[in-house]
């Protein structure tokens, strides 16, 4: 269903957050919590984590992308 699904990627979501404070520049941490967070209908985490990943990895073009994609949605 719709809810346990929802329940499921906050669970994730902070799991993955959790995974950040402990490597706060992992590549795949932080490219999980602003795809996960962007999915969750949270804009402004997905744009925080995407631009930490991009300024962290900047000859990553998926991060580039990643942000760009953000970016346009505002």
């Amino acid at each position: 269903s719709k809810v346990m699904t929802t329940r499921l990627a906050w669970t994730t979501l902070r799991l993955v957050d959790a995974s950040r404070r402990k490597v706060p520049n992992d590549r795949n941490v932080l490219y999980a919590l602003s795809t996960f967070s962007r999915d969750a209908g949270d804009a402004p985490a997905a744009l925080r984590y995407a631009t930490a990943l991009a300024r962290s990895f900047p000859d990553d073009a998926q991060a580039r992308e990643l942000l760009q994609s953000l970016r346009r949605r505002q």
